[in-house]
């Protein structure tokens, strides 16, 4: 029976139940260079990787933790779990208006989810999907460990970082389901609404087409992980008979390892292992994201979109006019044929850049220097992790990311600070400039 003394401390379970990206190094920071601590002082626009943790996300878990103590004393450590588990889905459904005839699946990741789905399909199937750089780096490996799988990625982006026209995309999109469905296989699709650098491939128009005219033997998998994405938008791929997959540590900016698989009930993708493996971890990450979401679908969706707009125009500005700091390309958010009303959503929120000294664009290690040379700024500042999109020659090239998140949007918002956030932000990109300035 867990107690107040055998059951793990916060500091523990913010760490448990993930992988070894998790563990913590001599500095007593993960992967993402996040600690089991709550730093508030950090700049924080990392959300497309990670988020530091803060003191209100501490608190949180600190509740959810004394909570589950005081139950321990009247029931089992598995109808505690089981109890919280189910909690937790009523509490996701009524916030996102999901009808009865969706599952939620929690899991501790992304990857975690791909695993899932491989197993699912029994099948011949070919799973396509975007290239790794622009998705997780275990997602090919998951959806691998089926053996009747067979997977075909598309590339994005050219070598140089423009994005590929995305009805070249489409092409090959529908070439090889035309071609797995001729060998009389299963498709899966996973459409990835947004990527790394937030692009959204393949189209939403040829996707839909493509699940009209294969109805059963097409099947698709919304790659939504940064989950910066509407209620009216989940909805709208939930009605196609698309199956949709979030987490909680990206927009929303809880701590890493946050799963969940939206499903209608007609896959029957079975979650009864939730209440075996008990991954406290993952309950004490979910409800610090189930509380961002809550605060965060309490603001008025209009201030939602102009405190978003005024944060990209500001920071699309800056990086057109830097000398150092170069934008990379990507396509306005484009949803076609899904839904008939421009949200929030359809503005960016994932902002690419590549570095630039003595006119020449730096590599991925140099990228990736300067990154770590932020987090030890005064303050330290946090931007997305370097993400792969080309290369000059056999040199690999990386773009970072400035992220807006759900706790600087509600923040702003809240406090009428928005000029703040903006200002912030400026401040981060101007210590890189300097940063590359003063250089060897």
């Amino acid at each position: 029976m867990l107690n107040e003394i055998t059951f793990p401390s916060i500091e523990k379970l913010l760490i448990l139940g993930g992988d070894e990206r998790l563990t913590l190094n001599e500095n007593g920071v993960n992967k993402y260079g996040c600690s089991p601590y709550p730093e508030d002082d950090i700049l924080a626009f990392s959300s497309s990787t990670a988020t530091p943790l803060t003191t209100s996300g501490l608190q949180i878990a600190q509740n959810l933790r004394q909570r589950l103590i005081e139950d321990f004393k009247n029931a089992s450590t598995a109808e505690v779990y089981t109890h919280e588990v189910c909690r937790q889905k009523k509490l996701w459904k009524q916030l996102l208006a999901l009808s009865e005839e969706i599952d939620l699946t929690f899991t501790s990741s992304g990857t975690d989810i791909h695993s899932l789905i491989a197993s699912h399909f029994v099948k011949e199937t070919v799973m396509i999907m975007v290239e790794i750089n622009e998705t997780g780096s275990g997602v090919a490996n998951a959806l691998r460990s089926n053996p009747n799988n067979e997977l075909i990625s598309i590339p994005l982006r050219q070598t140089d970082g423009h994005p590929i026209d995305i009805a070249l995309i489409d092409a090959q999109v529908t070439h090889y389901t035309h071609k797995a469905i001729m060998q009389k296989k299963e498709v899966l699709l996973i459409l990835v609404d947004q990527s790394k650098t937030g692009l959204i491939a393949p189209s939403i128009e040829t996707t839909l087409a493509l699940k009209q005219h294969f109805y059963k033997q097409f099947n698709v998998l919304v790659d939504a992980c940064q989950f910066r994405i509407t209620q009216t938008t989940l909805t709208a791929y939930l009605k196609h008979n698309f199956m949709v997959m979030v987490t909680g540590s990206k927009f929303l900016g809880a701590p890493s390892f946050s799963g969940i698989l939206f499903s209608p009930k007609s896959f029957n993708i079975s979650d009864n292992l939730e209440p075996l493996t008990m991954n406290w971890g993952l309950l004490i990450r979910m409800e610090m994201a189930l509380v961002e979401y809550t605060m965060f679908s309490c603001l008025n969706d209009q201030n939602i979109y102009d405190m978003i707009e005024q944060f990209a125009t500001a920071i699309i500005q800056f990086l057109n006019n830097s000398k150092m700091l170069h934008p990379l390309p990507t396509p306005v958010i484009n949803r076609d044929g899904l839904i008939g009303i421009k949200k929030w959503d359809c503005l960016p929120t994932i902002f690419p850049f590549v570095l630039e000294k003595n006119s020449k664009i730096l590599t991925h290690d140099e990228t990736k220097l300067y990154y770590h040379q932020l987090m030890n700024q005064n303050p330290r500042c946090y931007l997305g992790q370097p993400v792969l999109y080309g290369n000059q020659g056999r040199v690999a090239m990386s773009a970072l990311r400035l992220n807006l998140s759900v706790p600087l949007i509600v923040n702003a918002i809240r406090t009428n600070t928005t000029d703040n956030c903006i200002k912030n932000a400026i401040n981060v990109l101007k210590k890189l400039e300097h940063l590359i300035y003063t250089s060897n």
